[in-house]
């Protein structure tokens, strides 16, 4: 499936998001928690999420050697845990070996070396105070509540810039705590007391993906008709602010950078201009996230200016057809479909559509059966 030819067409039917797509983000903290605990570990649904199995699975076992795939969340999450079992090897593929790492530099006695096809982590990790920068990503925050409860003495998380995507933290904190580890936040950060054991919990309910949701959300602001189920609308996770923003003139994705393609897709379908500001940090995703939407958008037609933190967007409520390519990002692929289903005018033929498998292999056999619904 190198490419795909999408022509312009009305969804239609009912989509559960909690069976299609179980939100990404909890599923890999639920398989590092039901690992840690020594009990069974849920099932991936996706590359991403299968690579953490994988890799979690691995460095307990001992092994010294894992596979990340592209999954950044598998590696940031990991790394912390390697440390603790001496060091491990990840295999990676992708961009990922070019994402940044730099934050985990708070970790005394931490070796990470990355190369084109694998990353190296050696050395150990102590309980202590670690200051991390906050800005680049939310993961490493989590990385280090997973490990550093285990270790024997009390630790601090604190902050030099304001923690970004900050929910996805929290959202941590709340599945460690069903499986019996505190994490307390702080004023400058978070606290985690040392000789912590996880606990075996009862199997949790993974409620819909809400980063994937958006994408059939903005497909119903554009004219489609798809019952969507599976939404907790007071989930902890961060794109659930994807129903505030789709009729706002300037859109701040600070806390919600994955939003960022399927909101450049809505605001072409608005009439007038649109702003999406400070989502810098989505130049360092799987691809540089707005020269590709900037680059694509403007292949089908789109009035769209990139600017060093987002774009500037005057909507016309259409788009023509073409070519367009998702640069190997899941996310580009996934607005790009929306686009051309629901606001183009003539059909377009979308290069790299395998990249979907990311997260969501099933993504374009959902958008057959909506179609066919229609």
């Amino acid at each position: 499936m190198s490419c795909i030819e999408l022509s312009p067409a009305h969804l239609h039917g009912q989509l559960d998001i909690a069976k299609v797509a179980p939100s990404k983000s909890y599923l890999h903290r639920e398989i590092i928690c039901s690992a840690l605990a020594g009990q069974d570990i849920p099932q991936g649904n996706s590359d991403d999420t299968n690579a953490t199995r994988e890799c979690i699975s691995a460095i307990l076992s001992g092994k010294r050697e894992c596979n990340a795939r592209e999954s950044a969340s598998t590696l940031r999450f990991l790394i912390p845990l390697a440390l603790i079992k001496g060091g491990c090897t990840f295999r990676v593929c992708g961009k990922l070996a070019q994402r940044p790492l730099s934050e985990y530099g708070c970790i005394d006695g931490a070796r990470i070396e990355a190369y084109d096809d694998r990353i190296e982590v050696s050395g150990t990790i102590k309980s202590g105070t670690f200051v991390i920068q906050g800005d680049i990503s939310s993961q490493f925050v989590s990385g280090l509540m997973f490990a550093l409860p285990l270790l024997s003495g009390d630790s601090e998380i604190r902050f030099e810039k304001p923690l970004q995507s900050a929910d996805y933290a929290l959202m941590t904190a709340d599945v460690l705590s069903h499986y019996g580890i505190e994490i307390k936040e702080t004023e400058q950060g978070f606290f985690i007391k040392g000789n912590q054991h996880y606990m075996p919990s009862p199997p949790q309910a993974i409620e819909g993906d809400l980063s994937y949701a958006a994408n059939f959300i903005v497909a119903n602001a554009l004219g489609a008709e798809i019952d969507i189920k599976g939404l907790n609308t007071n989930s902890l996770q961060p794109d659930r602010r994807i129903f505030e923003m789709l009729d706002k003139d300037v859109c701040d994705v600070s806390q919600c950078p994955d939003l960022f393609p399927i909101l450049c897709v809505a605001s072409c379908g608005r009439v007038g201009r649109t702003d999406i500001i400070n989502a810098g940090r989505v130049r360092l995703k799987e691809s540089d996230r707005i020269v590709a939407m900037v680059t694509e958008l403007s292949a089908l037609g789109a009035d769209i200016r990139e600017n060093a933190d987002g774009v500037t967007i005057t909507g016309k409520g259409f788009l023509h057809g073409g070519e367009v390519h998702s640069h190997n990002d899941h996310r580009v692929a996934f607005a790009l479909t929306v686009a051309a289903l629901c606001l183009c005018r003539d059909k377009v033929v979308l290069h790299g559509a395998e990249c979907v498998k990311k997260s969501a292999p099933e993504f374009f056999g959902e958008i057959e059966r909506l179609i066919d619904n229609a």
